[in-house]
């Protein structure tokens, strides 16, 4: 399709509606209260459009949602009150996007969270604790991004992270990453790592 624009009445009085596929189309605005009546919605799917700002109004009320798909969109920064009503969302992929700014405890109310893909976007470092909150998280996926500085300590609060994935960066050190002691997979592929580290 090749809608560009969701209005506030179109789904209105949709009020049972459990999934919403807007994938494929060419959307760059969608305003402000377009999903707010959707409070039974469980799957949103806004992937492959041409997105390019998120606002806290437009995840309000949206309490039951459990997978939200954003990418490949042209989204560029996250701020710390976007997901605040999310408090059931299990799966979120941003991946794909042109974020550089993430807000400090951006994801804080996503407390069910276990999969958080932000993969393909242009992260320079990773060295302020912004994904606080996120007890629950079991993936963590900042592959393709531009990560110079990463400082594991920053990771600490995620104390159910077992796959954490940061292939094709820019990582020349790994700082505290013993700290990390439940994790099971680590990709460290293509990245700019030489001579050896300890893990202490």
């Amino acid at each position: 399709n090749k809608i560009k624009t969701i209005k506030n009445e179109y789904f209105l009085d949709l009020k049972n509606l459990f999934k919403l596929n807007l994938d494929f189309n060419q959307l760059s605005k969608i305003e402000l209260y377009s999903f707010n009546n959707l409070t039974n919605l469980k799957e949103l799917y806004l992937n492959d459009n041409c997105i390019f700002k998120l606002n806290y109004y437009l995840f309000k009320n949206l309490s039951y949602l459990i997978t939200i798909n954003l990418a490949f969109n042209v989204i560029k920064e996250i701020r710390n009150n976007y997901f605040n009503d999310l408090s059931s969302l299990e799966i979120f992929n941003i991946s794909y996007n042109q974020i550089d700014y993430i807000e400090i405890d951006s994801f804080i109310n996503l407390k069910n969270l276990k999969t958080l893909c932000l993969r393909s976007n242009q992260i320079l470092n990773i060295s302020i604790p912004i994904f606080n909150g996120l007890e629950r998280l079991n993936l963590l996926d900042l592959g393709r991004n531009k990560i110079s500085i990463i400082n594991f300590k920053s990771l600490v609060s995620l104390l159910n992270l077992e796959v954490l994935l940061l292939d094709n960066n820019n990582i020349k050190e790994l700082e505290n990453l013993s700290l990390l002691n439940n994790l099971k997979t680590l990709n460290l592929n293509q990245n700019k790592i030489s001579g050896y580290f300890k893990l202490e």
